[in-house]
């Protein structure tokens, strides 16, 4: 079929705008081209169990022959927040898409790209005279003029029953990119039906007697998100060959969706699930990354690896296994999807221009961007917030000098697509099946726009926060709580205000609101636990971090804290569960490396070195500079008598101005154990200078002065 329409639709020059794009370019035609595959909550630990067990070749090959890491998400988790800052390179704050809904003329909708504030990469793109193919984007509707082509998010199969919604304008452009695309997708709607699903799970199939079924509004969605996949996919080859982009772009959101339809069923088994319904839906997920390996190995055999260069990115990573929320993502409330994120997702790179074999450094949702631009020698602007990704590009690509600009706005007013209307209908029955939206109307604020939406205020003042204006959402969360008081995020928002002042007392009082609003509410539970622990009402502190767990056992940082306070209670053995769920579950790297931290400090009580040792290396491999690893494993060496490994530990953390005497005693023990002598009297002078009455370094400093030290 994409062969018969590749053939029929011909290689028809690029389409200017009516802006006349085409006519004022303002680079020299790029050398080589990019191409950018989304793959919405991609995460490397369920690609990591997939290849061990020899699946996904293409993505195990391209990792392997390429660039990869982490691509570190910021919260809110939202995919048409975060996609829109990957395609802006810039902030929610500045780009202006805060929250999946929007209201237009009484009526509640997807977000719409008219209602961002900045360019895009293909908006710039377009200006500088560089040819661009966009399929798919979150965001993306109605489609705006490019130099290219835009297919729109409206144009696939998102919603449920796989049918798309009536627009009026806007689906795609140009204009007559539109016939080809409804050839293409009245063949999938005919080829792709419930049946297919059966190459997934066995809808219908007999398990220990019982007859499996799956509910319909669940099977709709599948089969939409499948259609969408397999549209995307034939759509592809066949723009590709008209338009001749230097940057290409298509997305694929099932590495989300089909998780939060299907990842409840696989191992470990969760409470609301049967053996039957793990049986039959459990491998769904992983199979949808089977078939989208399968399009990945399609997308990268059609380039050309010395012109192209192939970026895979996610939003964000998905939780699996045991990092799983204790709460499905489907409820008849909403709003649970977002529970199931997790900060890590991926980046990967591979072609012109890639250093092979390299593992990156942690990068950025902003670097992506800035990392295309200088691939393809555009002019990169000063109002990005990311940076290339230099570490994973050759000599020869760095060695041309970047060139910059001022801000992409300079270049005038952007050229928006004209005004669309759509049935938004199905989208929002989509949203609601995947447990992003509840079915509750907005209540909050007048007029249109993202604002009448609660959730989305409460996100804008998220983003505000946390770049650092505190005012500005603090009066957001306030007004929230006087206008929505049934809703409890705007209580949660007004404590975290408090929380990052250093007032935890002052948050106190928002946080019983917000649990007294929705009791369910486990970051409630958590945050008003960690502020009794910081006021130091410890025994509530326990309390209300145990009914955070208790709601919801994975939840990573209130585990860690329960640890840590269960220990200072010298309670090993209540610490050693949370700090067991601190280690596999933690959303920050340090705090996974503090859960192993606190199991290495068990194991040190219980003689278990060789233990404790191992567990100090994992937590120094998550996060090299964490001071408990290194103060508490530089101890030990000291104590196993490895006095040049401890005085290595220790060095970075007596290195800093804001060292304690007792890490510098410390370090000055290890160093005169290497026979450093002078070296552990300057540190010892130091540890005296901020505390004179330290005893133990004047027992030191006295017995190097007599020419003889204990260890």
């Amino acid at each position: 079929m994409a062969a018969l329409l590749l053939a029929a639709c011909g290689g028809s020059p690029a389409t200017p705008t009516k802006n006349g794009h085409a006519e004022r370019a303002a680079v020299a035609p790029p050398e080589g081209r990019v191409l950018i595959i989304g793959l919405d909550g991609a995460d490397w630990e369920i690609i990591d169990r997939l290849t061990a067990s020899g699946r996904l070749p293409n993505l195990d090959r391209l990792r392997h022959e390429g660039a990869w890491g982490v691509l570190r998400s910021e919260e809110p988790l939202l995919s048409p927040i975060v996609w829109t800052t990957i395609a802006t390179g810039r902030p929610p704050g500045d780009h202006g898409i805060v929250g999946f809904l929007t209201e237009r003329n009484g009526r509640t909708e997807p977000v719409r790209s008219d209602e961002r504030k900045v360019r895009a990469f293909w908006n710039v793109a377009s200006d500088l005279g560089v040819p661009v193919g966009v399929i798919g984007w979150y965001a993306s509707w109605p489609a705006e003029p490019v130099r290219g082509y835009l297919v729109s998010d409206r144009a696939g199969s998102h919603q449920v029953g796989g049918r798309s919604s009536s627009t009026n304008g806007g689906l795609a452009w140009p204009a007559d990119a539109v016939p080809e695309i409804e050839r293409v997708r009245a063949a999938v709607d005919q080829e792709v039906t419930a049946s297919t699903a059966a190459r997934f799970f066995s809808p219908g199939a007999i398990a220990g007697g019982a007859r499996i079924e799956v509910e319909q509004d669940r099977l709709d969605t599948f089969v939409g998100i499948l259609r969408t996949t397999e549209l995307y996919r034939r759509l592809f080859p066949i723009l590709e060959a008209r338009f001749h982009p230097a940057i290409s772009a298509v997305y694929f959101e099932g590495t989300d969706a089909v998780g939060h339809l299907f990842a409840e069923y696989e191992p470990p088994a969760l409470p609301w699930t049967t053996e039957a319904q793990r049986e039959h839906f459990g491998p769904a997920f992983g199979r949808y990354y089977d078939y989208v390996d399968v399009i990945l190995g399609e997308l990268v055999a059609a380039v050309d690896p010395r012109r192209t260069t192939v970026l895979i990115v996610s939003d964000h990573g998905f939780r699996s296994g045991t990092r799983r929320p204790l709460a499905p993502s489907r409820t008849a409330e909403g709003s649970q999807a977002p529970l199931w994120h997790r900060r890590e997702g991926i980046i990967l790179a591979w072609g012109r221009g890639v250093r092979g074999g390299t593992k990156l450094p942690e990068s950025r949702i902003y670097d992506v961007v800035p990392t295309v631009f200088r691939l393809l020698g555009l002019p990169l602007a000063a109002t990005l917030t990311g940076h290339p990704i230099d570490a994973g590009l050759t000599a020869e690509i760095l060695a041309r000098p970047a060139s910059t600009t001022g801000d992409y706005e300079a270049a005038g007013k952007r050229e928006v697509a004209e005004a669309a209307e759509a049935d938004s209908d199905e989208t929002m029955s989509k949203l609601r099946a995947l447990g992003y939206v509840g079915g509750s109307a907005p209540v909050a604020s007048q007029g249109d726009g993202q604002d009448r939406i609660p959730l989305n205020r409460y996100n804008r003042a998220l983003v505000l926060l946390n770049s650092g204006h505190r005012d500005e959402a603090s009066t957001i969360f306030v007004a929230l709580e006087r206008e929505v008081p049934a809703f409890s995020l705007g209580f949660l928002g007004d404590a975290l205000v408090h929380l990052r002042d250093g007032a935890p007392g002052d948050a106190v009082r928002p946080l019983e609101q917000a649990i007294a609003v929705s009791p369910g509410l486990a970051i409630a539970h958590a945050y008003l636990g960690e502020a009794y622990l910081a006021v130091g009402r410890d025994a509530d502190g326990r309390r209300e971090l145990g009914r955070a767990l208790a709601i919801d056992a994975s939840q990573g940082r209130p585990a860690l804290l329960l640890a840590e306070a269960l220990l200072a209670q010298k309670d090993l053995r209540g610490s050693a569960r949370w700090f067991e769920v601190a280690r596999a579950n933690g959303d920050d790297p340090a705090d996974r490396a503090r859960g192993c931290v606190g199991l290495a400090v068990l194991a040190e009580e219980r003689k278990r070195f060789d233990e404790a040792e191992r567990l100090y290396d994992e937590a120094l491999h998550l996060s090299p500079a964490l001071p408990a690893a290194l103060e508490r494993y530089g101890n030990l060496e000291l104590f196993r008598d490895r006095p040049a490994r401890a005085a290595e530990l220790l060095a970075p953390l007596a290195a800093t101005a804001q060292a304690s005497p007792a890490v510098l005693t410390l370090y000055a023990r290890a160093l005169a154990g290497t026979g450093r002598r002078d070296e552990a009297k300057s540190v010892l002078g130091r540890a005296l200078a901020i505390d004179s009455g330290n005893a133990e370094a004047r027992e030191l400093l006295d017995e190097l002065g007599r020419g003889a030290t204990r260890r």
